[in-house]
């Protein structure tokens, strides 16, 4: 074989390898859907090693994940509805997680009229933040550390850890301790 021909294969194989690697590049890239209804529980923290169970509920997971194979952030966009959090039902939350799923805040954000506050800049919807959400890439399992608005002294509002977990999926304590 000649050497121009040797070349032109060369840089057709490598052609085609570079093709391929953008093509899984950008496939990466497209949101890919999560849809689960996983059964859960919401204990509370009683001391350090005690737990109490306070109900059994459902959490309902409807969106889009987007994370590329060279993203900073994973991200999800769309429903997280649980049982007994009536301001969870409806209400798109857009979770930013650490590389790893963990720590992402479960804010829900309304444009209720009665609950809207104007101000200089326009007006302010009002924001519920559930707590601080961890999964996996594919949301097989849930972990909710709860947090609970306290008024505060000034009038302002200050977030208080009330010890409260949801785990999901799980049917008693001693199931949902194996994923806390």
């Amino acid at each position: 074989m000649s050497r121009k021909n040797t070349i032109k294969i060369m840089l057709l194989c490598l052609l085609i390898t570079v093709i391929v690697f953008a093509a899984v590049i950008c496939i990466s890239y497209i949101p890919r859907r999560v849809q689960h209804v996983l059964s859960g529980v919401e204990l509370l923290m009683t001391s350090e090693d005690d737990f109490e169970l306070l109900r059994v509920l459902d959490i309902r997971i409807d969106g889009r994940l987007h994370y590329g194979m060279f993203a900073n952030q994973p991200r999800f966009r769309g429903l997280i509805e649980i049982d007994g959090y009536v301001f969870t039902f409806g209400n798109e939350v857009d979770i930013w997680f650490n590389d790893d799923f963990s720590n992402g805040s479960l804010m829900y954000i309304f444009a209720e009229f009665s609950e809207v506050s104007t101000t200089s800049f326009g007006t302010i919807p009002r924001i519920e933040t559930l707590g601080w959400i961890d999964t996996d890439r594919y949301f097989s399992y849930v972990v909710i550390r709860v947090y609970e608005w306290e008024s505060h002294s000034d009038g302002g509002r200050v977030s208080v850890n009330t010890n409260r977990i949801i785990v999901a999926p799980a049917a008693d304590i001693n199931s949902a301790l194996e994923l806390f």
